[in-house]
């Protein structure tokens, strides 16, 4: 070998080429082990899990959120904490492993705390709450009905003949030949609704909200109101030809607040009777007739037509004081004076239609509406005009081309009773109707004379005689058509609601759909090209594996009370599957444990014909059994510290101490063992040759003999 050869430094074998990013891919997932392994063994980790999932349990308290269970606690932003801090105590208790005796109190509290946190979330998931049973006596059921949770169910039909007319045959009937289409069920619960409130007060589903049913045929949740009410409301329309005159009041009192539309063409809406009096809405069509359309004569009328009477338009009684005077109607311009009062029968009308600007006019000559229309002239010297149907008692009110339509009796008459008429004078300056309007209040008292002022629009009165009460007129519109207010109240009695959209290519249909009992007809009938869509928005249901009940029910009241005492009711539960059936009574303090439900009289309903529906409440909770196992642990591990950890500390003291006297006395002999004197060598040569060559001949012996008797060669 050459020098350059032997002195040249050795080199490294080639690595295989794959050697190096094997091992950073090892070395990364090795880091990436170790730094989720840090994180989540940190007691810092674990004390900040806990202030959120304190401070969240707070505020969903405090906050009043409705319904917080649905709407806070089964949410993401409240399971999150509780699932990072299950792997924040079990990375804990693994890194302390190998584990000592004296960690026994903390490993048992560690496993009490996993196993209820464990059984929350799935408790959070799984269990059912405020379910109802609703039966009456010889019903049964196989469902709950969850008062929480609500669903919309949508079924879709095309029809291959003509679109019957809504309503027709019922909800239930198809035509022959219909194709139908897959239904759908959506859930629109607590669990997965966004109540996000925009600028309208409408409440948005936060689901996938549009369903395509078939085709072009389009299906969209697009508003929710929980407590759904349609606030009445109306807007002026310019457009039409003919006055509605329409007034908001707004009364204020010490306790409450309520508004109210009055129409003076319309003798069913043109009063309120409220306790501090009766507000009444007319129209006159100048200011000098404001005293006879607040005030009118004492008179009043009957009409009879014939077929009672032999006369050609009928007979008609004119009515003073309760002192009635005849007429022969047998043509027009017939007339009577009785009491100071001329009356003229000017025109008949076999079927008389009045529009709301006061037209007239006979929709035909059959008397499927007749009609007088009377000429009045009273004692003081005024004359107006009025209508009178037949069989109708009517009263005087001003008439005419603008006039009022008819009015019934009571109102002919002068108020008994405190009043306040709003009298609108639509043209007080000979103008165009539908000008600027005026307002007049005219306050009347049975023992005051009456009074009149000019009221505007936004004005106030308080009533004398009505402490602490405002009346506002509010709003005035001369031509109003409805434009209902669709708001959430906080009133539960109102039913929630949904605004439903079926699209079917350039058509849409819209409708609000309101909440309905489970099995209740649909809700809302669409009928959109050759489709019928057919929407019922009820409370969810679930299958309960078995069937319940209701065989009897029982109540019994306070004496003298219509107060009930106590009630029950005695069920049958029947199990095929389980091939179970058995009979239990359900009380107010007695309850039916079945299947991992438990059933409780909640209360119960007064149906019609004297039948009685039971209500039950209905609970399922199938991690409750482990959540209290979870306590228990966990109360075992905290006793454990406070009273066994003592104890547990001095037995591993004393075995700590008996081990480390045992490498005591182990390492004490193992030193005096080195510190024995050893043996002599032999000092004779002879004795020490004979030795060796022993030695040496049983060595050679060794070397040349062979297994089997054979001998190596030399």
């Amino acid at each position: 070998m050459s020098d350059a050869t032997a002195s040249a430094p050795a080199q490294p074998a080639a690595a295989p080429a794959d050697a190096t990013p094997a091992a950073d891919e090892e070395g990364l997932l090795d880091r990436g082990i170790n730094a989720f392994w840090r994180i989540f063994s940190s007691v810092w980790l674990a004390v900040s899990l806990l202030v959120v999932i304190v401070t969240l349990a707070i505020l969903g308290t405090i906050l009043g959120i409705e319904d917080a269970e649905y709407a806070f606690y089964r949410q993401w932003f409240f399971v999150t904490p509780l699932l990072l801090l299950m792997v924040n105590i079990t990375v804990c208790t693994l890194s302390r492993y190998p584990w000592r005796l004296s960690q026994a109190p903390f490993l048992i509290v560690h496993v009490g705390l996993l196993t209820i946190i464990f059984s929350f979330i799935v408790t959070e998931k799984l269990a059912i709450r405020n379910a109802q049973v609703i039966l009456k006596e010889g019903e049964s059921t196989g469902h709950l009905i969850h008062t929480r949770v609500t669903q919309i169910e949508i079924d879709a039909f095309e029809l291959s003949g003509p679109v019957p007319r809504p309503g027709a045959g019922g909800h239930g009937s198809v035509p022959a030949g219909t194709r139908r289409l897959p239904s759908r069920v959506v859930r629109v619960g607590f669990d997965n609704l966004g109540r996000i409130e925009d600028r309208d007060g409408f409440e948005r589903i936060g689901v996938t909200s549009r369903f395509a049913l078939d085709g072009d045929l389009l299906l969209e949740i697009e508003k929710l109101y929980p407590n759904f009410r349609v606030r009445e409301s109306y807007v002026n329309d310019p457009s039409k030809k003919t006055l509605n005159p329409a007034i908001q009041l707004q009364m204020a009192t010490p306790f409450e607040e309520s508004d109210v539309w009055l129409f003076a063409r319309d003798p069913g809406r043109s009063r309120w009777d409220v306790g501090p009096g009766a507000f009444v809405h007319k129209i006159a069509e100048s200011r000098d007739l404001i005293e006879l359309t607040v005030d009118p004569e004492p008179i009043a009328f009957r009409y009879v037509y014939p077929g009672a009477t032999r006369a050609a338009y009928g007979k008609l009684a004119v009515v003073v004081d309760g002192e009635a005077a005849e007429l022969e109607v047998d043509a027009e311009g017939k007339s009577v004076e009785h009491a100071g009062f001329q009356v003229e029968a000017t025109r008949f009308f076999a079927d008389l239609r009045i529009g709301i600007d006061g037209s007239y006019a006979s929709a035909g000559t059959i008397p499927n509406n007749p009609a007088l229309r009377l000429s009045v002239r009273t004692p003081k010297g005024r004359r107006y005009e009025t209508f009178v149907f037949a069989d109708e008692t009517a009263a005087m009110g001003h008439g005419g081309p603008h006039g009022s339509a008819p009015s019934h009796a009571t109102q002919g008459l002068r108020l008994a009773e405190r009043s306040y008429t709003v009298v609108t004078v639509p043209n007080p300056t000979g103008m165009v109707i539908g000008g600027e309007a005026e307002h007049w209040l005219v306050r009347s008292y049975p023992d005051e004379p009456t009074t009149a002022r000019l009221l505007t629009v936004g004005e106030s009165f308080e009533l004398e005689r009505g402490p602490g009460v405002k009346v506002t007129l509010a709003r005035y519109v001369p031509k109003a058509v409805f434009s209902p207010i669709y708001e959430s109240t906080d009133d539960e009695d109102d039913p929630d609601s949904v605004q439903i959209v079926v699209r079917h290519g350039d058509t849409e249909d819209r409708a609000w759909v309101q909440k309905a009992v489970p099995g209740a007809v649909p809700s809302s009938e669409f009928l959109i090209g050759r489709y019928r869509v057919l929407v019922r928005y009820t409370y969810a249901r679930s299958e309960l594996g078995f069937r319940v009940g209701l065989r009897d029910f029982r109540v019994r009241y306070y004496e003298g009370s219509d107060r009930p005492r106590e009630y029950q009711s005695e069920v049958w539960v029947d199990d095929p599957v389980a091939g179970e059936r058995l009979d239990a009574t359900i009380a107010m303090n007695q309850t039916l444990n079945y299947g991992g439900y438990k059933f409780f009289q909640e209360s119960f309903q007064q149906h019609g014909e004297g039948r009685i529906a039971s209500v039950f409440a209905v609970n399922y909770d199938p991690g409750a059994t482990v959540f209290y196992v979870g306590f228990v642990i966990m109360i075992l591990g905290v006793s454990t510290i406070f009273w066994l950890k003592p104890t547990l500390r001095r037995i591993e003291s004393r075995r700590q101490a008996a081990r480390q006297a045992a490498r005591a006395q182990a390492a004490a002999g193992a030193l005096a063992s080195e510190k024995e004197p050893r043996a002599e060598a032999p000092t004779d040569p002879t004795a020490a040759g004979e030795t060796a060559a022993s030695g040496t001949g049983a060595a050679g012996g060794d070397a040349t003999e062979r297994p089997g008797g054979e001998e190596a060669s030399s």
